[in-house]
């Protein structure tokens, strides 16, 4: 994440133990379990640890308007709640644009249904700014990410295959609020065949 000049980078530790994060590159010390929090670019971060393996990093942007960072084992989320319209007007990125979603290409005009193509308009080229510090097995332009064989509508037809039911991840996400996120919670769960990811919501 990137506010004004400054860079705050996150990564979950060896074997989704703990976690690592980077502050304009300089890694930072591991925080304390609950309630610690630093400034950054004039904003509030607060750390906190709901679960053993899930760590989360709000990013206070005044009023409703906050980000939040999360490690879980292997995965890591981000969530941009209340989008005020003095903060997030003109915004257009992979989460789409402000208010409205459309997802534009690079020249701010050529709008994408298709979310891998949009995907690929927007990888970082190589004469771009870096925000991460390093990039060890990703893949870099010029090359292009390669993309599965089938589509993900075919991967979720075979979610059945799960060992895990579709009402064990019901329960496992019935804390999640808001449909479409319990509707992601349990696709996440039956993906990778484990409750505890539902910890991750």
């Amino acid at each position: 994440m990137r506010i004004g000049k400054s860079t705050l980078e996150l990564k979950s530790g060896k074997r989704g133990i703990g976690y690592h994060c980077w502050i304009n590159g300089v890694e930072g010390p591991q925080l304390p379990p609950e309630g610690a929090s630093f400034e950054f670019e004039g904003q509030t971060v607060q750390y906190t640890r709901t679960y053993a393996r899930r760590h989360s990093f709000h990013v206070n942007l005044g009023g409703k308007d906050h980000i939040k960072l999360a490690t879980f084992k292997d995965f890591i989320s981000v969530n941009v709640d209340g989008f005020s319209s003095d903060k997030f007007a003109g915004s257009s990125c992979l989460m789409g644009s402000f208010p409205h979603g459309q997802k534009f290409g690079r020249d701010g005009v050529t709008m994408f249904d298709d979310v891998d193509a949009f995907g690929k308009e927007w990888q970082v080229t190589s004469d771009e700014a870096k925000l991460f510090h390093e990039y060890e097995d990703a893949v870099q332009h010029p090359q292009v990410c390669v993309m599965p064989a089938e589509k993900v509508s075919s991967s979720r037809r075979r979610l059945g295959e799960s060992a895990i039911s579709e009402e064990q991840a019901a329960i496992a996400c019935s804390h999640v609020e808001g449909k479409d996120y319990e509707k992601e919670c349990m696709l996440d769960v039956l993906a990778t065949h484990d409750l505890e990811m539902a910890g991750m919501y």
